[in-house]
C-alpha cells in the first residue's frame, strides 16, 4: 500500500503546501479515495499524471532571429546628438 499517500506526504510530494493540494482535489485536478468517512489518501500515480499534465513546452526559436528590431533607447537621448 505504499502507493497510497496521505495528504501530508503528497502535498510533500509535489512541493506544495495541504491547503493547495486541497485546492487541487476540491477543483477535481488531482482524485483522490475516501475511505472510513474522514481517511483521505492519494494514489502516487494520479500526483504523476498531474505533474505530467502541467508541463510546458517552449517553442524552437533556433531559426528565428532574436535581440531587439530597434535600437535600444536611452532616456533623454536622441539620434546624431552626440554629446562631446
Amino acid at each position: 500500500m505504499t502507493d497510497m499517500l496521505t495528504k501530508d506526504d503528497a502535498a510533500a510530494w509535489l512541493g506544495i503546501s495541504v491547503d493547495t493540494l486541497e485546492t487541487l482535489m476540491r477543483t477535481g485536478k488531482i482524485p483522490f479515495y475516501r475511505l472510513a468517512g474522514r481517511i483521505i489518501r492519494i494514489h502516487r500515480e494520479d500526483l504523476v499524471r498531474y505533474v505530467e499534465s502541467c508541463r510546458v513546452e517552449m517553442p524552437d526559436l533556433t531559426g528565428k532571429k532574436r535581440g531587439p528590431s530597434k535600437p535600444p533607447r536611452v532616456c533623454g537621448y536622441v539620434k546624431g546628438m552626440d554629446v562631446v
